[in-house]
């Protein structure tokens, strides 16, 4: 069957449209993740991803193995060797295909599950007492008084323009990790 190449196969054409289909299914699991319960997110994309991923690639090997049975039957009353060479080479194209659908698919959900799961991560919060400064702060997390700029620069907006001046009650973000 001759096809016209500036429009690819069949086959290509098909994995073309599975990966648009992944992803706007990627973008929408985007969107909806924020607004939606990060964690939920992170498991319905996940597996949405997966059923894609299986999908291109049970499509793929078929369609490569009814193309190969076509050249067979093809071969035997025409030029068997160049008919069995080019749907051998076809299949190989569409293994690539389905393999960088899958790729992208793959990095796209470990993308967005990492996305997500920064989003949905845990902050800690210091209330300021009466006495404290920038620098105790950051000494009792971190035991360096020197990280009180970190501190300060992560606070800006509750702090003001003079690191000095923290008053009690304000409530400070502590920006390190594990602490």
């Amino acid at each position: 069957m001759a096809q016209d190449e500036s429009t690819g196969s069949p086959l290509e054409y098909q994995a073309k449209m599975k990966l648009a289909q992944a992803e706007a299914r990627l973008r929408a699991a985007k969107t909806a993740a924020e607004r939606v319960d990060a964690q939920k997110m992170i498991q319905q994309a996940s597996a949405e991803l997966d059923k894609v991923a299986q999908a291109a690639k049970k499509v793929t090997v078929a369609e490569a193995e009814k193309m190969l049975r076509e050249a067979k039957t093809a071969a035997e009353r025409v030029n068997a060797q160049n008919l069995l060479r080019s749907a051998s080479e076809e299949a190989q194209k569409m293994e690539t295909a389905a393999s960088a659908v899958s790729t992208a698919v793959a990095g796209a959900a470990t993308t967005v599950a990492q996305e997500l799961k920064a989003e949905a991560a845990p902050v800690k919060k210091h209330v300021v007492k009466k006495g404290e400064s920038l620098s105790l702060i950051a000494k009792q997390y971190t035991g360096d008084v020197k990280k009180w700029k970190e501190l300060y620069e992560k606070n800006k907006e509750v702090v003001g323009n003079n690191p000095d001046l923290i008053q009690p009650g304000m409530e400070l973000i502590i920006p390190w990790e594990g602490v």
